[in-house]
Parts: C-alpha cells; sequence; structure tokens
C-alpha cells in the first residue's frame, strides 16, 4: 500500500487533539516497532471533505528502504480517521490538564465549545460509545498510559492484534523520550529529555486559571480520570 507517499505493507493512525500527550506516546510506540518504520507527525484535514495534508514530517528509524510500517499522527481531528482502512489509536487526555497545556503552550486558543465538543467525542470513545462506522480502534487514556506499566501493556497487547503480521516487542524504552515535533517540556521550560517520566503532566491544571467547564464534561471527566487527581 502507499500512504503518503510511503510504500508499506501496513499503517496505524495516532488521533488526538493538539496537547493530549500523542507525541509521548507516539515515540513509546515506535519503540515497540520491530520492523522499520516511519511517523508522520501534525496530518491534519482540509475542509469538510477532510482531505489529508502534511504540514510537518517526524521521520525515526528509516532504513534506506520502503519502511514496513506508517504510523500517521492526527490532530485536531475526530472520529472521520477511524473510518479508514487503517486501525486508529485515539488519545483521550483528561480535561484538566488538557486545557492547562493548551492555555500555557499554544499561540492562539481554540474556541472553548469546539474544543469542548471534539474533547467529548474522544471521551466518549474512552466510556465505551462506538460511533457508527467506525473501523479498528482503541482509545487510550493518556494519563492512565503516563502513570501504568499495567496499562502500557495492555494497550501494546491490543496493538499487537492490529499488527498479527508484522514484529513487535514490548519496551518501554520509548517512554522517556521526548520528540522535537512535540514540545513536550513546553510548560515549564525544563529539559525531559530523556526523562520524561518525572514531567508534571497530571497536575498542570494547578499553574492556570481554567475557563469554565459545562458541567456533563466535569462529570465525564471524574468518571474516567477521577482517580488521577488523588494524589496530584
Amino acid at each position: 500500500m502507499n500512504v503518503e507517499g510511503h510504500n508499506c505493507q501496513a499503517a496505524l493512525n495516532l488521533v488526538g487533539y493538539q496537547r493530549s500527550g500523542q507525541h509521548g506516546v507516539a515515540n513509546w510506540l515506535m519503540a515497540n516497532l520491530l520492523s522499520p518504520s516511519v511517523f508522520l507527525n501534525n496530518l491534519g484535514t482540509m475542509g469538510a471533505d477532510e482531505l489529508w495534508y502534511v504540514n510537518e514530517k517526524r521521520v525515526a528509524d528509516v532504513p534506506n528502504k520502503d519502511p514496513v510500517v506508517v504510523v500517521r499522527g492526527l490532530e485536531g481531528c475526530y472520529k472521520r480517521p477511524a473510518n479508514s482502512e487503517y486501525p486508529s489509536l485515539f488519545i483521550v487526555r483528561d480535561i484538566k490538564n488538557h486545557m492547562a497545556s493548551i492555555i500555557k503552550h499554544l499561540r492562539f486558543f481554540p474556541q472553548w465549545p469546539e474544543f469542548f465538543r471534539i474533547w467529548e467525542e474522544y471521551a466518549q470513545l474512552l466510556d465505551g460509545h462506538i460511533f457508527d462506522g467506525m473501523g479498528q480502534f482503541v482509545p487510550i487514556s493518556f494519563p492512565h498510559w503516563f502513570l501504568s506499566s499495567d496499562y502500557r501493556k495492555e494497550t501494546f497487547t491490543t496493538i499487537e492484534g492490529f499488527l498479527p503480521a508484522y514484529p513487535l516487542k514490548y519496551t518501554d524504552a520509548g517512554r522517556d523520550d521526548m520528540m522535537a515535533s512535540g514540545g513536550g517540556s513546553s510548560f515549564d521550560l525544563e529539559n525531559y529529555r530523556g526523562r520524561a517520566s518525572q514531567m508534571a503532566v497530571l497536575s498542570r491544571y494547578k499553574d492556570v486559571s481554567l475557563p469554565e467547564i459545562p458541567s456533563h464534561l466535569l462529570e465525564l471527566n471524574e468518571r474516567l480520570f477521577g482517580d488521577i487527581y488523588e494524589n496530584n
């Protein structure tokens, strides 16, 4: 198959709204792919027809031949990418820390009602809801992925099922790496390269003033992520 100009044998979508933690998951995922692979960062969509474009590429572990697996990083997309022929991994971050990271990092804030709508659709996937017409997908709770090696192992097992014909080997080797394209240490301006697990990604919300969050989203957030706030 040809994916974004790369001849390959398999592909995955890595879907996450900006600042959802998808670059951390991407590093970890790439470390688990033993086959030659490439990560395309920040694929987006144009207009109502969802035409794909690439505005930045981040290549990892690419040999002088075509990669076996292509991982497509999709930011700010929702639902539609899961309809594709490729399995999709949806990264979902708790709403308080997600908003805090957006406020601290992005030059232009989103329209919050639009963000709330998209976040809710992502969170509903994590809550067990399946939209009509969706292909293979798995929702990933970024906070629980960050905290729990058991959760990461469970996620890896699901990804293995998406790529049964290709060699994978479970490792946490990529968890402490940060992609240059991700800006992962931008919150407190400290360099966490090689020690990303030390970033305070679960308590960002304490350092900023958040806009009012709709009560039904706070209830959904508490149901999905309430446990992470107990010690953060």
